[in-house]
């Protein structure tokens, strides 16, 4: 893939495709003769060579590089009620669950990776 951010500074860095296998379940309902709608879904992504603008310290500019891979799941929840002539309640309610599987960026310049591995629980500067 062409990177004109990273072809600026004359940096040549390849860039593998980004693949995410993505998954959903879900269903829109409608309750007591439309006065009660009730939707909800689920999701799972799971992506890999995750695309990312990094810091490229050398080039003192952000580039895009392949970053590791990553999870995403959730579920979303819609409720809308209309109990009586004139009444419409309405809400929704979320959970995202997104975290980087590893995260390591190759040095464009000198080769090799940062030395620089990240897991959801770990940090490193």
């Amino acid at each position: 893939m062409f990177d004109p951010y990273n072809s600026r500074a004359g940096i040549d860095v390849v860039v593998k495709p980004e693949y995410c296998w993505a998954y959903e379940l879900g269903a829109k309902t409608d309750w007591f003769e439309n006065r009660l709608r009730v939707n909800l879904a689920a999701f799972y992504s799971d992506y890999e060579d995750l695309q990312e603008k990094t810091y490229i310290p050398e080039a003192v500019m952000m580039g895009t590089q392949n970053a590791g891979s990553a999870e995403i799941k959730g579920i979303e929840l819609e409720v809308l009620a209309r109990p009586s002539q004139g009444w419409t309640i309405n809400g929704s309610a979320s959970y995202l669950d997104a975290e980087y599987k590893d995260f390591s960026v190759e040095d464009p310049i000198m080769g090799g990776g940062s030395g620089c591995l990240w897991k959801p629980d770990d940090l490193c500067s």
